[in-house]
């Protein structure tokens, strides 16, 4: 836009304008090929799982009817003698359960530790070291609480189970 007032004109200004609004066209095909590349492998991702999910309900369907009619079967003969049998199950049936792992920290803290040091322009010095100060204290408070409070959790747990 800087140099659009001297678009299709034979200066420099001109044609880095020309230059600039093919390049920007280029970018602009590149990036929805990208994209469409993109979003047919996420596709592609999305329906390769719901197909493979689909695939493991039908196994387990078919395995608990394998199941249910070996215990007809199995029901059947058991009446059939007048004793109790106990049941012979062959096959095994899939159990999915959702594990979730919690990664506990090493450190004694449960919190977030408060100190940056990114965005400092030097503009505000003495303001900066005054919230440092203060997010220290609070930072030394809340450890100290913590420690205070794991230390009184230990003895009532040991009340409790004594």
């Amino acid at each position: 836009k800087y140099n659009a007032r001297l678009a299709g004109t034979d200066t420099v200004s001109g044609q880095a304008y020309d230059a600039a609004k093919i390049m920007s066209a280029k970018l602009e095909t590149a990036i929805n090929k990208c994209m469409l590349t993109v979003s047919d492998r996420v596709e592609r991702e999305r329906i390769d799982h719901n197909n493979a999910e689909r695939e493991i309900e039908a196994a387990e369907r078919a395995e608990e009817a394998k199941i249910r009619e070996q215990w007809k079967t199995n029901a059947g003969k058991d009446g059939e003698s007048g004793g109790s049998v106990p049941l012979k199950v062959e096959g095994s049936q899939r159990v999915r359960s959702a594990k979730r792992i919690i990664l506990r920290r090493k450190s004694d803290t449960d919190f977030e530790v408060p100190f940056f040091d990114e965005e400092d322009d030097g503009q505000h010095e003495r303001s900066y070291f005054e919230v440092m100060k203060q997010l220290k204290s609070t930072f030394e408070r809340q450890r100290a609480e913590l420690i205070r409070m794991r230390h009184s959790t230990g003895k009532v747990g040991q009340a409790v189970y004594t």
